[in-house]
């Protein structure tokens, strides 16, 4: 009888194991560009404006859209490292942030290509010494629009996980 109790209760469990199983992939800052597809870098911007600039009637170029996303990406659970570029803090934690690839994006050096930022709400505040110290994130991400004050992100990620990277 027993035996019959507990196989019945393995049975009833077996269908919530792979979805709370799901694990996340580990991705890299590239792996959020479509292949083949190459940003303008601010220099070719004022090399361009440079070359241009003696000319009477200079054509300059049409306005960029935004770069291409990688759609097969929406609803991935993934895991990225990066760099927080906080929105909404105290002064111990940060609940909502631009993740950015290198430290100081948006700030001291030109913002990152819009396909290059993801912005973040985390589940619960991520609490941190220093916010120049790298972390991971993990989540699902969508491709998603975000505008904040600081720049436009082309990835989304809701109810994110941040973790000190090591």
């Amino acid at each position: 009888m027993f035996k019959h109790l507990m196989l019945s209760l393995a049975l009833l469990l077996l269908p919530l194991t792979p979805v709370l199983a799901e694990e996340a992939n580990e991705i890299s800052w590239d792996d959020l560009m479509p292949e083949g597809w190459i940003p303008l870098m601010p220099q070719q911007d004022a090399e361009f404006f440079a070359s241009h600039e003696e000319s009477v009637t200079p054509s300059l170029p049409e306005p960029q859209a935004l770069p291409p996303t990688v759609p097969e990406l929406n609803g991935k659970q993934v895991k990225i490292p990066g760099y927080i570029l906080p929105i909404k803090y105290d002064t111990t934690s940060v609940s909502e942030f631009l993740l950015v690839p290198f430290v100081g994006a948006c700030i001291h050096v030109p913002p990152p290509p819009e396909n290059q930022m993801i912005y973040i709400k985390l589940a619960k505040p991520y609490v941190s010494e220093g916010l120049w110290a790298p972390v991971w994130v993990s989540g699902t991400l969508e491709v998603k629009q975000a505008d904040t004050q600081y720049a436009t992100a082309l990835y989304q990620m809701n109810d994110g996980i941040a973790q000190i990277y090591e």
